[in-house]
């Protein structure tokens, strides 16, 4: 049986309903957002540790940010590289330490288990002026996306994709890729005839024997380049690497185990890595035609300040030391050689990535910083500060016009990386213990050292793994 409401009860009711939608709408119904709006409004320090860059690098970025998010600041702290890795790990222990920090793209697979990927979605604090007759700063969470695969793919260059990715989540976002160029002395190569470095790898090597030379006891006064060894080339593990990719030499199958002692898939008698490890170890032989270094000789950057070395490979970031150190040095920089008539053009990058700490407290706005910061509208100003290739493909054409970046600029769509394994610094090592196997001659097979040298390396190096 119906009853019926009487008149008194239905103002009752019609009250409840209105007092209602005024809570809800005056936004006094939902505690919980006035107060994340409150609390998104308070001061947030995010903490950016890095060894490259300092926080002069990051001050446009960083004002641009903060044009929208006033209440967050940015602190950079820059640290020595042989002390870096230590202070991350003591800080993290006493839960202390970076919100934000950089990393190289060999550490991503040892680093992984301290950063917390970024978020499908964040959820970031905004504040704007509304009001056309008086104006006022209102503050608002607002919901921002992460980004997908598909757009990481469409903007970076093709070697981001493979390190920031694991288990379909990014773990991190570069400002820059670093590639291997080739430095060139232009008086050295000037007096020997020679007009420009070689595009390949057998014209390199004649360009080598020209410029190398040596006193009436075989002592070497003039380097044509520092190859060969281990203990005075700081970047030999990337240079073999490069000249093992280059080869064709599979480096890693897709189970994650080390191959690169296998033979080429369509024709198993060549051996790529053994053949890049013997051209490598030949700059050092003295029984070689392009002998022109060995384990005696002076740290190989120096060398090249020095003018006692025609050629050097380096980093963008060996261009501001070189005009530091040797600033009437007559040099200048190209692409690195390749495998002369080959169809494959081969570089190698080694970069810096960005990435957030799982012990942070503020893993959105880290992260919504972090995909602000590489954005093709906002990185360009700290690309023009640090004199950086870019990691993005929107922005290789203006970097080709640039007479400093022009040769990294070339690179970027062709660069390689490989290791991705649990211990960069002993995969170093190791093949440190390679190159020098083949220099002291410590192994049995004296017919072929390099393969017994190199099936040794990748033995050890999948231990690591």
């Amino acid at each position: 049986m119906l009853t019926k409401v009487k008149p008194k009860m239905k103002i009752k009711i019609y009250s409840l309903i209105l007092i209602t939608v005024f809570l809800i709408t005056s936004g006094l119904g939902c505690r919980c957002t006035s107060e994340k709006v409150k609390e998104a409004s308070e001061s947030i320090t995010l903490n950016y540790w890095t060894v490259l860059d300092n926080q002069d690098d990051f001050g446009k970025i960083i004002n641009d940010f903060r044009l929208v998010h006033p209440n967050v600041v940015v602190n950079v702290r820059k640290f020595y590289y042989e002390e870096y890795a230590q202070a991350l790990l003591e800080a993290w222990a006493i839960d202390k330490g970076p919100d934000i920090f950089s990393i190289p793209n060999t550490w991503m697979t040892d680093y992984r288990k301290y950063i917390i990927p970024m978020p499908a979605v964040m959820e970031l604090p905004f504040t704007f002026e509304q009001g056309t007759i008086k104006k006022e700063k209102v503050t608002e969470i607002r919901k921002i996306n992460g980004l997908t695969r598909l757009e990481i793919r469409k903007s970076f260059i093709d070697i981001v994709e493979k390190d920031i990715f694991w288990q379909n989540q990014i773990y991190g976002l570069p400002l820059a890729v670093d590639n291997l160029v080739l430095y060139y002395n232009r008086d050295l190569l000037n007096n020997a005839g020679i007009a420009d470095s070689a595009d390949n790898w057998t014209d390199f090597a004649q360009q080598v024997k020209k410029l190398t030379l040596e006193d009436g006891q075989g002592k070497i006064i003039q380097s044509g380049v520092a190859l060969g060894t281990s203990n005075n080339i700081n970047n030999y593990f990337d240079l073999l690497s490069l000249l093992m990719i280059q080869g064709g030499a599979s480096m890693m199958n897709e189970q994650g185990q080390a191959i690169f002692n296998s033979p080429l898939i369509n024709n198993k008698s060549y051996f790529p890595g053994q053949e890049a490890l013997r051209f490598y170890t030949d700059f050092a032989n003295p029984i070689k035609e392009v002998y022109s270094w060995n384990q005696n000789l002076p740290n190989a950057f120096e060398s090249f300040i020095q003018g006692k070395s025609a050629f050097y490979f380096g980093y963008s970031y060996h261009l501001p030391l070189i005009k530091a150190r040797a600033p009437k040095l007559n040099f200048d920089l190209a692409p690195v050689p390749q495998i002369a008539d080959s169809l494959r053009t081969a570089n190698y990058a080694n970069y810096w990535i960005e990435t957030v700490s799982k012990k942070t407290e503020h893993s959105d706005v880290a992260w919504g910083f972090l995909k602000f910061a590489t954005d093709i509208k906002n990185v360009p100003s700290y690309l023009d500060q640090t004199k950086k290739p870019t990691a993005l493909r929107g922005l290789i054409k203006q970097q080709l016009i640039n007479i400093d970046l022009r040769s990294f600029a070339q690179q970027l769509l062709t660069s390689h990386s490989w290791y991705q394994g649990n211990d960069y610094q002993s995969a170093q090592q190791i093949f440190s213990e390679m190159i020098d196997a083949i220099l002291t001659g410590r192994y049995n097979d004296k017919n072929n050292p390099y393969q017994e040298s190199i099936n040794q390396a990748v033995r050890k190096i999948n231990q690591l793994l």
